[in-house]
């Protein structure tokens, strides 16, 4: 992103002439160091203004402002140079620090303009030394916040058998910036769980390296079977015995059951 705010320094002279008037320098500098910033951050301005050839001075007003796009809260924050004077051959530099807002969004590039004659008072060897630019890039704030896990409700489910259920179920990860790692559990879907409760943990990366956790839990039931099948009762054979004496016959057998 590039924003160019509009006219910023205004010149006004003294006096009517040829000038030569031409910036030699524009720095903006983080107060970390380096010229790429975080939100919080100080900009520190420096631009350095020469002045050759008439008037032998030269008065001017300077008003210097950059603008963030994304909010007018932060519109129209200037800062003005007053009554800054220039004998001829000389340099006048002029400084500025502007602390970055805490909650910039967008993060982005931006440039910081001076004018020195932005309404062409006057008849210069070189308009186009009248204007500097500089950029500085502030980057996004670091994301600290880790994905979100979907996992679902607790489950339970019921098995016949006493080692345990295949039980298969879904999950999903998102991020607001982006996932390097999808959501994934210590104990993936379609597993066997044994009879009792187990907690199940998945997790998910961003490319930040947050990691987000989401928990729950699968409990399996077991119920034996209904028995429906009656007992199996073994008797003897058909058994026969001849009476002696007419009388009855005591007779012994074993049933296994």
């Amino acid at each position: 992103m590039l924003f160019v705010p509009p006219s910023m320094p205004f010149a006004e002279a003294q006096q009517t002439g040829d000038i030569n008037i031409s910036w030699t320098s524009l720095t903006i500098t983080s107060s970390a160091g380096g010229t790429t910033f975080s939100p919080g951050d100080t900009a520190h301005i420096e631009a350095t203004l020469a002045h050759e050839g008439d008037p032998p001075m030269y008065l001017f007003d300077n008003n210097a402002e950059f603008r963030f796009p994304d909010s007018s809260e932060y519109n129209d924050v200037g800062k003005g140079f007053g009554d800054v004077s220039i004998s001829t051959g000389g340099t006048v530099t002029l400084t500025w620090d502007k602390v970055i807002p805490t909650d910039l969004n967008p993060a982005g590039q931006y440039t910081v303009t001076f004018f020195a004659d932005e309404d062409g008072m006057f008849d210069e060897t070189n308009e186009s030394d009248n204007v500097i630019t500089g950029t500085f890039t502030v980057a996004a704030p670091a994301d600290t916040t880790p994905p979100v896990v979907n996992v679902p409700a607790d489950m339970t489910v019921t098995t016949t058998n006493s080692s345990g259920e295949v039980v298969t179920f879904g999950v999903t990860a998102s991020d607001d910036v982006g996932l390097s790692i999808g959501a994934g559990c210590d104990i993936p879907t379609g597993s066997t769980f044994p009879v009792g409760t187990t907690t199940v943990t998945c997790t998910a990366h961003d490319t930040s390296g947050n990691v987000g956790t989401a928990s729950f839990t699968i409990t399996v039931n077991y119920t034996p079977s209904a028995d429906t099948t009656p007992p199996t009762v073994n008797v003897p054979a058909d058994i026969t015995v001849v009476s002696t004496d007419g009388e009855a016959v005591a007779v012994t057998t074993n049933v296994i059951s």
